[in-house]
């Protein structure tokens, strides 16, 4: 298995290609084929926010899964005519709602803009090393102009 370093550049290198693929590739499913061919732990979620009217809707982002070390990729289609911006913030525990810090080391930018009929993508690596399965809630937050979107999907850790 790769090192870290390893790890983190080819999440990115194949996300990113998939995310830009004119060819209208699955960018989440191109990017968990290569991990699987070369034996690493990934997981993938997408974040679409499309246009009604004068707002956004946001489509729930999908339950993410990792384990220790593994990549994790949040990938940001946006959809409408103007710019918006995404974080990943404010994780707990999801029986608890005890405030925890993020169970991922985020490899790029969070938050993260989207331009306008944009892409854009957030990586990190699972930072925890459970002896059993632990399960968090965390919010991703859309804004733009100065509308405020707030969702709150699941993340699971297995150890």
């Amino acid at each position: 298995m790769s090192n870290g370093k390893d790890r983190r550049a080819t999440a990115e290198r194949f996300a990113r290609a998939g995310v830009d693929n004119e060819k209208g590739l699955d960018a989440k499913e191109s990017a968990m084929r290569i991990f699987a061919a070369k034996g690493e732990g990934a997981d993938a979620a997408r974040i679409i926010v499309n246009p009604t009217g004068e707002a956004i809707e946001v489509v729930d982002p999908e339950l993410i899964r990792g384990r220790h070390e593994d990549i994790v990729i949040w990938f940001c289609e946006n959809r409408t005519n103007q710019s918006i911006k995404v974080e990943l913030r404010d994780f707990k525990k999801r029986f608890s709602r005890k405030d925890v810090p993020p169970p991922v080391d985020f490899q790029t930018a969070n938050p993260v803009g989207v331009p306008a009929n944009g892409n854009a993508l957030i990586v990190g690596s699972v930072n925890r090393d459970p002896k059993a399965i632990e399960f968090f809630k965390y919010t991703v937050r859309v804004s733009h102009g100065g509308q405020v979107h707030d969702h709150d999907p699941d993340l699971e850790i297995k150890p």
